[in-house]
């Protein structure tokens, strides 16, 4: 974290997402640095609350966006929480011109796979098209996993996990494949 921000330059990071999977381990490492977070299990949804929003992104430096609807569901609130939420999150980033750090998705590489990944494929197409400056970086995350995933996300590494405990994995194939 320390090579990512220069504690001397930095005055606040907005963490959107931050009681998320990645935003809850993410903030512990964030302690030395002034931080905000925003999340929809506190009430805070982004679309509701974009004049709040609109305030943190300004009174921030750097906006990590990793809020977003996971798993299974309507298409409609992956539209809404992860399409655009990433829409209002970038026009008050590029109106204030700070940087943003955007948790994107390895489904965007199959975007017809589930409305999730739709969603994650659109919303980067939304940061791509307004944050078109070297103001943004952009996180394709692969398998996230760790202490306190929700077994019910679908995530391989759970799977496999779960697996071994009850002392069966599935193998489909020869079980020779492999991946990035």
């Amino acid at each position: 974290v320390q090579r990512v921000f220069n504690q001397n330059i930095m005055s606040r990071i907005l963490v959107t997402g931050h009681k998320g999977f990645i935003g809850s381990h993410l903030m512990p490492m964030l302690a030395d640095y002034d931080t905000v977070g925003m999340d929809l299990r506190d009430g805070k949804d982004l679309l509701l609350f974009r004049n709040e929003l609109d305030q943190q992104v300004f009174g921030s430096d750097v906006v990590i966006h990793l809020a977003a609807k996971v798993g299974q569901g309507d298409k409609g609130d992956f539209i809404r929480h992860n399409v655009l939420g990433t829409a209002a999150v970038c026009e008050a980033v590029d109106k204030y011109k700070k940087k943003l750090i955007y948790a994107s998705s390895a489904a965007i590489y199959e975007p017809t796979v589930s409305p999730y990944a739709q969603s994650k494929t659109l919303a980067e197409q939304i940061v791509q098209k307004v944050m078109w400056t070297n103001r943004v970086t952009i996180l394709r995350f692969f398998n996230v996993y760790g202490v306190g995933m929700n077994p019910n996300y679908g995530s391989v590494m759970w799977n496999f996990i779960r697996g071994v405990y009850e002392g069966v994995l599935p193998i489909n194939g020869d079980g020779k494949q492999t991946r990035d």
